[in-house]
Parts: C-alpha cells; sequence; structure tokens
C-alpha cells in the first residue's frame, strides 16, 4: 500500500487534470448520488475524500435541509480547487458559513472528531486507499448519529483483471515467478465483514462494471497517471522496459476489441446504518 505522503503528493500534481481524466470516478459519483437522493435524508454531512469538487457541487446545489457540509480531502490542492468551485458556485442550498473544508487524513482525523456529529458520512472513489479500513469504520460509525447512514463506493477485486491476467501471463511466458503489480482491492465479502465488526447494520450493496476502451495499452495507464492515481503496487511499479513491453503486447493480443483496448473497473456501493 503506498504511504500517504506519496498518495498526497501524486494527487496534487494530478489536480488541474484529474477532471479531465476521472471519467470512471464521475461516473460512480453520478450512481451515488441517485442513491443519496432516493433513500436518504440528512442535515450534518461529511465527505471524505472530495477530490476536485465533482459530487460536492452536485450535493450543495440541490435543494435539501442541509445545516452543515464538511468536505475532507489528504490532497490540499484538491481541495482548494473545490473550495473556489464550492464558493464560485451560486446558488448554494447552505449558508457558507455552515461549510467546512478541511485537509486531512481521515484516518487520522477521525479518532478525534466529535461523537454523533454528522447524520451522513459519504465517500466516492476513496477507501481503496485506507490503511487501516476495519479501524477506520469503526472510527466513523462513532462520529454518526444513531440510525445515520454511511454511502460509499469503491473498487473491487476485478478492477484492472485484464492488466493483472497479462502481467501473469508475461511472466508464466517468461519463466519466472509472477509478482504482484496491481494494487489490491478488498473483496466484496471483506468489505461487509469491516462494516459488520463496525457495528453497521442494514448493510447493502450494488456491484457494477464499467468498462473503458483506449486506444493503446500505453493510453490506458497515462490515463491512470493523470489523476494522480497507480495501478501498480509500491513494491514492483509497473515493471522494467524488458518485461513492459512484452506484457502490453500480450494485452492487446488478448484483450483488443473492435471498440478499442478494454480496462474493466468493478464497482462496490454500499449503503450502511450505524
Amino acid at each position: 500500500m503506498p504511504n500517504k505522503l506519496h498518495i498526497q503528493q501524486r494527487f496534487n500534481r494530478k489536480a488541474s487534470s484529474y477532471d479531465q481524466h476521472a471519467i470512471v470516478q464521475k461516473q460512480m459519483a453520478d450512481q451515488l448520488l441517485q442513491s443519496l437522493e432516493s433513500e436518504f435524508s440528512f442535515c450534518r454531512a461529511l465527505e471524505i475524500g472530495c477530490g476536485t469538487g465533482y459530487l460536492t457541487q452536485k450535493i450543495l446545489t440541490r435543494p435539501r435541509s442541509l445545516q452543515s457540509y464538511t468536505a475532507l480531502d489528504l490532497a490540499d490542492k484538491m481541495l482548494r480547487q473545490t473550495e473556489q468551485a464550492v464558493r464560485d458556485n451560486q446558488p448554494l442550498m447552505i449558508p457558507t458559513a455552515a461549510l467546512r473544508f478541511i485537509c486531512a487524513d481521515i484516518e487520522e482525523w477521525a479518532k478525534t472528531a466529535p461523537e454523533s456529529s454528522h447524520d451522513l458520512i459519504l465517500s466516492n472513489a476513496c477507501f481503496q486507499w485506507l490503511h487501516y479500513p476495519q479501524k477506520t469504520l469503526s472510527f466513523l460509525h462513532r462520529i454518526l448519529q444513531p440510525e445515520g447512514h454511511l454511502l460509499f463506493s469503491t473498487f473491487g477485486p476485478l478492477t484492472f483483471h485484464e492488466l493483472r491476467d497479462s502481467y501473469n501471463a508475461t511472466y508464466a511466458n517468461l519463466g519466472e515467478k509472477a509478482r504482484r503489480h496491481i494494487l489490491r482491492f478488498e473483496s466484496c465479502s471483506t468489505w461487509t465483514s469491516f462494516l459488520k465488526n463496525a457495528g453497521f447494520q442494514n448493510i447493502k450493496v450494488r456491484a457494477y462494471p464499467i468498462t473503458l476502451y483506449y486506444s493503446t495499452v500505453l493510453d490506458f495507464l497515462r490515463s491512470i497517471k493523470e489523476i494522480g492515481a497507480t495501478v501498480s503496487s509500491p513494491a514492483h511499479g509497473l515493471g522494467d522496459r524488458r518485461f513492459l513491453l512484452p506484457m502490453m503486447n500480450y494485452y492487446k493480443d488478448t484483450f483488443q476489441q473492435d471498440q478499442g483496448i478494454p480496462a474493466t473497473y468493478e464497482i462496490f456501493l454500499f449503503t450502511a446504518q450505524r
């Protein structure tokens, strides 16, 4: 798992290019927003990992009985971009005095956040970066009001399965022991266990795929880099040129379709109640 400083630095470097390339993250946010509007009412909300504010702006410009909204992100440049976009976007459906923008690591911040201080916690495409998801969910359970809701989307283990299979096949073709190059994404059952152990109830999940298509494998890898994320594990990276070229050739030869080079994302959308 990449350390938090490296995550922060990567996302800060790509704050200006994030919105152009975050196609999947925006689709995830739209699905999360649909669930939010159809299922929940809330007054005091906390958004974890607000990024450049795509979801934040949509929530704050729609009529609802909001009393306070806290947007939190690890990357200060992204957070400032969100704050500027929100304050420039009129009319907001909440007094500006009720808005808070906090640059912090949620895994540290939640430890000391006031108990029962929010009736909704939401997060889009962020929880895969948690180092200690079980502990963090327990902290989030504590700061939710009784019967408050947690709503989050994240990536499942089938994400980038084409890339993972291409790495494994290339190692086999070279007669070398396979190493993990793809970040680990937790399974649906693991996240459900985390939530139950943290004290949540009424847990629901919807799993669905999103597939994007690229002209080349290299275009796919570059698109991930442009949002500040990474497909590679910190231990092994994407591999050296000797290895990377045959891997990309295998990916192309095995998975290319009429639409182009596919990259599949497995999405989990979870709701749970304190």
